[in-house]
């Protein structure tokens, strides 16, 4: 049985290597979000006849977006990744992380996507005290970038409230 996956940020280090870990299996379609200012088209197997990559600005309204109706799941990795630079520009984590995840959320609903997973950080966490911190830690945030991912979470896990698709969290590490 088929399965069609869209991968926001599948140019990047971690998407590029579930693309082409997916595309392993001639069962799955892949179509590929990408603005290519971090990531690299070379990074995943363009020859695949199972891939579909579009250069978009997620920033773009949702609507704009090439359109499916058909994608079973949706694999969110599409992220402003400098946690430090939202010190200097207090905007790109919001539009970025905070603002392209709810345009994700509405895309998905319209869609009928049922599944959405979500590249979180453990920076939600903000510098906690407890290792390992447990998913229900109180933090204070100490970046935007995080406070940013916290808000991605919570724009989600409303939706999926709602009923419109059931969604997955990765709380990333990076050491």
């Amino acid at each position: 049985m088929k399965r069609n996956f869209l991968i926001t940020g599948g140019a990047g280090f971690i998407g590029s290597n579930l693309v082409n870990e997916l595309l392993k299996n001639d069962e799955n379609n892949v179509i590929v979000f990408d603005n290519l200012s971090t990531g690299r088209i070379s990074s995943i197997d363009q020859n695949n006849k199972n891939l579909k990559f579009y250069k978009i600005d997620l920033k773009k309204p949702f609507h704009e977006w090439p359109q499916f109706n058909n994608i079973d799941t949706v694999l969110h990795f599409a992220a402003n990744a400098d946690v430090r630079g939202g010190q200097e520009n207090r905007d790109i984590d919001f539009y970025e992380n905070v603002i392209v995840t709810k345009s994700l959320c509405d895309y998905a609903s319209i869609n009928k996507i049922r599944k959405v997973s979500f590249s979180s950080s453990a920076t939600v966490y903000g510098e906690p005290d407890i290792f390992p911190t447990p998913e229900n830690y109180s933090s204070i945030q100490t970046s935007v970038y995080g406070a940013s991912k916290l808000a991605g979470e919570a724009y989600l896990q409303a939706y999926s409230e709602y009923s419109d698709f059931k969604v997955t969290i990765f709380r990333f590490v990076s050491w």
